[in-house]
């Protein structure tokens, strides 16, 4: 199947990235005995809503209604997550009385929610009125989403309140590695996870993908980055290294490297907001790339040809060829996604699995136990929160013709899951080739 039924657009926000933009402060989460606990400890929300298949924090602007997905106007999912938040904080204050605070420093009930919305951006239309928007869907509906369309104004910038633009690092510490990509408040898992395939399977695809560009020079360098529109044609855009970062620390805001002070993959997703709005500035409207296809992602970032696989319509044994038939020594060769449903399938739980609703995940490879027992090696593209439901525990090995990587199971966002398991409660697989 080379194109879904319907415009694949997944959605889901990074609560770990976010929680960092409403605390105003930066946190070691895989330091922390129970960093989930401290995420319910700043939204103010218990850990079963907030990792709830329905989590108005992680996907504020998708609602599933009869089992079909609605994807809501940034004005309605504003209204939908003040009323979320205001209950939240009515039936705190009610249990632990007016006025407590909380051990956030700044960050109390009464403020809680308009800084997870300042967080979130969750502009309201009229704000934008002239920002160019995707398209409406209709008959070419497997080409939504790839709305290449006119900026509003070439001398528009975005400039957000609580946001300045600043260069952070350089664009490479070492090269362009698979743990790099990280994902920040804004629902572009999609984009992510397709930067995270594409730097495992094919890590020289980063690299010439980007060239210096005319404009720049050491002090302010400019890069030409390309990527593949419909018709697998290359077009490029212009971006500098300033990254938009929080006014008051400094701190990431959007995408940033697990490596510190390395910018190539926030500089890489300005590059796609940029390219995907087709404005003319150097700050372009990170809001508008908000929900997407990871196949289609790792499309625009290679060139070639989809493929996808949707889990209902194959046994487990079909799937998991799929992940060989692409992979060599047990590792992805071709740049390979996979998701999640949109609402947790019947009879399954996905924060007891530690799952996100409507949220793209990497494919690394694939392990075959000596007892041959099967798993899919996959990576959440927020660098943790990892899945635990059928999965192994260990380390993932896999060869190339040069070298043996080695990955801890259960860190930086890495997990495998049995077949069966997989199949039940992911929705779908893609690659590009």
């Amino acid at each position: 199947m080379n194109s879904p039924k319907e415009p694949l657009l997944l959605s889901a926000i990074n609560p770990f990235a976010l929680a960092e933009v409403v605390a105003r402060r930066k946190f070691r989460w895989n330091k922390m005995k129970n960093p989930h606990e401290k995420l319910s400890e700043i939204f103010n929300v218990p850990q079963e809503k907030l990792f709830a298949h329905d989590s108005i924090i992680i996907n504020p602007t998708m609602r599933v209604e009869d089992g079909r997905v609605h994807h809501l106007k940034h004005s309605e999912a504003r209204r939908r997550m003040r009323r979320f938040m205001d209950d939240e904080t009515r039936q705190r204050i009610h249990h632990h009385g007016k006025g407590r605070g909380m051990r956030i420093k700044g960050l109390t009930l009464e403020n809680t929610a308009d800084r997870v919305m300042q967080a979130i951006a969750l502009r309201s239309d009229s704000d934008f009125e002239s920002a160019p928007q995707p398209p409406k869907g209709g008959a070419n509906a497997k080409e939504q989403f790839t709305p290449i369309v006119a900026a509003n104004d070439e001398q528009e910038i975005w400039n957000p309140e609580g946001i300045v633009w600043a260069d952070k690092g350089s664009f490479f510490q070492d090269h362009a590695e698979w743990s790099d990509p990280m994902q920040g408040a804004l629902g572009d898992c999609y984009f992510i996870s397709s930067l995270c395939s594409v730097a495992w399977s094919r890590p020289y695809v980063i690299v010439n993908a980007t060239c210096p560009a005319e404009d720049g020079n050491e002090d302010n360098p400019y890069h030409l980055v390309s990527f593949y529109n419909d018709k697998n044609k290359l077009e490029s855009v212009e971006v500098s290294e300033l990254l938009p970062v929080q006014e008051d620390s400094l701190d990431y805001k959007f995408a940033r490297s697990s490596e510190e002070k390395e910018v190539w993959p926030a500089v890489m997703e300005k590059a796609y907001v940029k390219w995907r709005t087709g404005g003319l500035s150097d700050r372009p409207f990170y809001e508008l790339i908000e929900a997407g296809d990871p196949v289609e992602a790792c499309r625009h970032l290679i060139g070639g040809k989809k493929t996808y696989r949707y889990t209902a319509n194959y046994g487990a044994q079909m799937l998991f060829s799929f992940v060989t038939d692409n992979s060599l020594y047990g590792r992805t060769v071709n740049p390979m996604v996979a998701w999640t449903y949109a609402s947790q399938p019947e009879g399954y739980d996905y924060s007891k699995a530690q799952l996100v609703a409507g949220h793209a995940y990497s494919i690394l490879g694939y392990i075959l136990t000596d007892d041959e027992q099967r798993y899919i090696v996959l990576r959440n593209p927020w660098g943790t929160y990892g899945a635990v439901q059928g999965c192994l525990q260990g380390t993932y090995s896999s060869k190339t013709s040069k070298y043996l990587s080695t990955i801890k199971l259960g860190e930086n966002g890495v997990f495998a899951m049995e077949i069966m398991t997989f199949k039940k409660l992911f929705a779908g697989m893609g690659v590009v080739k």
